[in-house]
């Protein structure tokens, strides 16, 4: 019995010291992985972009957009004293 105690205290020692820091290390791959599968979908777009504007020709590169511009003002709050002098 204190023998299986022991082994597992071993097999513990060599979990934490080992396994884990490797698991995470692992993840973190994985983790950049899925972060450059992201980015292809944007890298894709941006080349379809960039062949549509060469088509284009002499054309005006630069399009103007007509936005109505709002100002955002914050309401200053008031506040009233309870008393009065």
């Amino acid at each position: 019995m204190k023998n299986k105690n022991t082994l597992t205290y071993i097999i513990g020692i060599i979990t934490g010291l080992v396994a884990i820091p490797l698991i995470d290390s692992l993840m973190d791959v994985v983790y950049s992985w899925i972060e450059y599968l992201k980015i292809l979908p944007s890298k894709l777009i941006i080349n379809g972009n960039k062949e549509l504007t060469e088509l284009q020709g002499d054309e005006e590169n630069e399009y103007e957009t007509h936005v109505c511009g709002f100002e955002y003002v914050p309401e200053q709050e008031e506040y009233y004293d309870d008393e009065e002098e």
